[in-house]
């Protein structure tokens, strides 16, 4: 019975020193993907119209990046999956709007263009914003998930 004791003891105090130790390691005291914000946060495509995206079908990795608005105007930056692009969008809180027309690209040819052109026309229909447990979700008027981006920590500024 004793020896069971000590074995109880042990493992309690050997869970109770691992649980106090990633306690000290988390030295900002924060939540993965606590104070994610829409802009200046690097968005990693990984859906389009609730198709996931193939990384081996783009030349590049697809992603996003917003400026912080400033009186409901703001820019973008990014790749499509194939070119450079950045451009401006209007907004206001969780409301976007992007004019696709005066998007900047490279005009690289690359294999797989079709998801450059569906990304940039994703953008074109996006009229709003979530953000939830890391995942930027873009909607359309109708409030339909039309894409889907994941933050990438090591990415964010």
């Amino acid at each position: 019975m004793l020896a069971k004791r000590q074995t109880l003891f042990l493992l309690f105090t050997f869970l109770m020193s691992l649980t106090l130790y990633a306690n000290d390691n988390n030295t900002t005291g924060k939540l993965p993907y606590q104070n994610i914000t829409f802009s200046t946060t690097y968005w990693k495509l990984i859906d389009l119209n609730e198709h996931t995206i193939s990384p081996e079908k783009m030349s590049r990795e697809a992603h996003i990046v917003f400026s912080v608005m400033v009186d409901g105007k703001g820019k973008f930056n990014g790749a499509s999956g194939c070119n450079d692009m950045l451009g401006k969008y209007l907004g206001n809180d969780n409301n976007i709007s992007i004019d696709t027309k005066h998007i900047a690209m490279t005009r690289m040819a690359c294999p797989y263009m079709e998801i450059e052109t569906q990304f940039i026309n994703i953008l074109g229909r996006a009229s709003s914003w979530t953000i939830n447990a890391g995942h930027l979700s873009l909607k359309d008027t109708n409030g339909l998930p039309i894409a889907l981006f994941k933050a990438v920590e090591d990415k964010i500024k």
